[in-house]
């Protein structure tokens, strides 16, 4: 075997997470070029929805079935196999797709056609983003005006030694961890989640 594509000859289901699309789908060495022509590709990279419609278009020209399936959960919904999977393509793709990706899923959506997965996690992002930044808004300004805070917290009926208790805790930023986990085999720029 020259390298980790060469095992796409009996493939008939690929799913991939890749650093650098659309390059290792495309080249001489590619998926593409690799894979069976009735093989279903399922790319479940989070990446642009312009890339995500390229990569629908390019697989189809090549006569490929193909979805693009982001996922959301994090680590520990991929060790669950309670993933959310966000599929985009057209609707019998979608139900192919669905049988493979059923084992790592705790929940699939079908968001609509090509490119439409992406769509949906990017505005899951951007959901997760404007909460995390609303709570670290709040924590900064606990931290700054305990009484402004304590005022809130008497208005709405929260427990005031506890919201006290909390500002000191809120000066100390927590440690941060990634959502997703990624593993780079070199020789190929894939990526799988660990």
């Amino acid at each position: 075997m020259q390298g980790p594509l060469d095992a796409l000859g009996g493939t008939h289901e690929l799913s991939t997470q890749i650093r650098g699309l659309p390059r290792p789908v495309r080249s001489d060495q590619g998926v593409l070029a690799l894979a069976p022509k009735d093989a279903l590709l399922i790319d479940s990279s989070t990446i642009d929805v312009e890339t995500a419609l390229e990569l629908h278009k390019a697989v189809a020209e090549k006569g490929f079935a193909f979805v693009d399936a982001p996922v959301s959960g994090g680590i520990s919904g991929a060790a669950a196999g309670t993933l959310t999977f966000m599929i985009g393509g057209d609707k019998d793709t979608v139900a192919r797709a669905e049988q493979v990706i059923t084992p790592m899923a705790g929940r699939i959506v079908h968001t609509g056609g090509p490119g439409m997965g992406q769509s949906a996690k990017i505005v899951n992002n951007m959901m997760l983003f404007v909460n995390l930044e609303a709570c670290a808004e709040g924590s900064v300004l606990a931290a700054k005006d305990v009484g402004l805070a304590l005022s809130a917290g008497e208005q709405t009926g929260v427990d005031l030694p506890a919201a006290a208790r909390s500002t000191t805790r809120a000066q100390t930023p927590a440690p941060t961890t990634s959502m997703v986990a990624v593993k780079t085999i070199p020789e190929t720029n894939n990526t799988t989640v660990v």
